[in-house]
């Protein structure tokens, strides 16, 4: 319970002490300050301050490779694939958690959301989504009089008017080849 402490066992006069939790109670973590001296009277200002744990994770999905997640700056967790997941490390009731990607898996693109707040409970509910890493396919058209319309992988078009870069709308996942050719000519 709550209030003062003391151990049985006396110490001598100029003897050193040191206190320390020897077993932490379930779901708490607790802390000693002025644990340590050498004794010259009755030592009273010894504190022990406990706090409640909880626990953070959530869902990652899409993923396919491997990928790197770092909480408050510190401790890293490596996920090699889709579901549930937790930091080794509780933190206190009322402690702010920061979650973030610190290594993204190749070739794709992974995003948090939920991934900050204040602990109040255990937190479960970040969720972690990947998708494939996309590119867009440009160029620059030159020497053109007229309107030009391109197109890629014999689909989508572009319309250029004038000399300069064109890009067409629609990115590509990493790893997809594409070809844009010259659907329409310029008049002349």
């Amino acid at each position: 319970a709550d209030g003062a402490f003391s151990f049985t066992a006396l110490i001598a006069s100029g003897s050193s002490y040191t206190v320390s939790v020897s077993a932490m109670p379930a779901g708490h973590t607790c802390s000693v300050f002025n644990g340590s001296g050498v004794a010259g009277a009755n030592v009273s200002n010894v504190q022990v301050t406990c706090g409640q744990q909880f626990t953070v994770g959530g869902t990652i999905s899409g993923l396919s490779g491997s990928l790197q997640l770092q909480i408050n700056g510190s401790e890293a967790l490596t996920a090699t694939a889709n579901g549930a997941f937790t930091f080794a490390t509780p933190l206190l009731n009322g402690a702010s958690y920061v979650v973030v990607v610190l290594t993204q898996p190749v070739g794709q693109v992974c995003s948090v959301t939920g991934g900050n707040g204040t602990l109040t409970a255990n937190v479960t509910n970040i969720g972690v989504a990947c998708v494939a890493e996309t590119f867009t396919v440009g160029g620059t058209v030159s020497g053109l009089s007229g309107v030009v319309q391109l197109q890629i992988n014999g689909g989508e078009t572009v319309t250029a008017m004038a000399n300069g870069a064109f890009t067409f709308p629609t990115a590509l996942a990493t790893g997809s080849g594409y070809a844009v050719t010259v659907l329409t000519q310029p008049a002349g």
